[in-house]
């Protein structure tokens, strides 16, 4: 099983997580991957993925 989390707010999320115990995980990314690769303290990998706004949703929170 893979788990993605997916986040309006990838930067922050990826953050928190982090200091919550995740580490990054050494990927190789493609140019524009919307997804960052972590590890949980079992080993785990999981994905970050940014989600994409809405149409008309730019800007607001």
């Amino acid at each position: 099983m893979h788990l993605d989390l997916y986040t309006d707010r990838q930067r922050e999320e990826v953050r928190r997580l982090l200091t919550i115990g995740a580490k990054q995980y050494p990927w190789r990314y493609p140019q524009h991957a919307d997804y960052v690769v972590l590890q949980d303290p079992d080993g785990n990998l999981f994905c970050v993925v940014r989600k994409p706004h809405a149409k008309g949703e730019e800007g607001k929170s």
